[in-house]
C-alpha cells in the first residue's frame, strides 16, 4: 500500500478540525439563539372563547402571550405553569413562561364571565 505523505496527513487534519469547528458551531448556535426562540402569540378573550384556542409550541420555548379582552373581564390560567392572570375589558396583558414541560395542557378563564364561563377554555400543546 501507498504510504500517506505528510501533505496528505496535513490536509486530513485540516478537514477534521474544520468539521470539528462546524460541529461546535452547530451545538453552540442553539445556546446563542435560545433567548430568541420566543413564541409570541396575540390572543383575544371574549364570551366564551379564546382565539386562537389551540397554541402549539416546542419544549424549551419562551412563550409570550399578549392577551386582550374585547367584552368583559376575563382571566387566563394554566395551573401546570403557574399562570394566572386577570384580563380586564379593554386591557392587554402579557403572560410569559418557559414551556419546560411537554404534553397537552388546558388553559381556561378563571374570572367568572357569564353563563358560558365553564366552557371558556383552550389547549396548549408543548412538543
Amino acid at each position: 500500500g501507498k504510504m500517506l505523505s505528510y501533505r496528505d496527513l496535513a490536509v486530513y487534519a485540516v478537514i477534521l478540525s474544520v468539521m470539528r469547528i462546524f460541529e461546535f458551531v452547530q451545538d453552540s448556535s442553539y445556546y446563542v439563539l435560545a433567548p430568541y426562540l420566543n413564541t409570541k402569540i396575540d390572543m383575544t378573550a371574549k364570551k366564551f372563547e379564546f382565539s386562537p384556542s389551540t397554541i402549539t409550541v416546542n419544549k424549551g420555548d419562551k412563550v409570550k402571550i399578549k392577551i386582550t379582552s374585547t367584552d368583559v373581564n376575563h382571566g387566563f390560567a394554566i395551573p401546570e405553569y403557574g399562570v394566572s392572570q386577570k384580563v380586564d375589558f379593554g386591557k392587554t396583558e402579557v403572560i410569559e413562561f418557559t414551556a419546560d414541560k411537554s404534553g397537552e395542557f388546558t388553559f381556561f378563564c378563571n374570572v367568572f364571565c357569564g353563563s358560558g364561563h365553564k366552557e371558556m377554555k383552550g389547549k396548549l400543546i408543548v412538543k
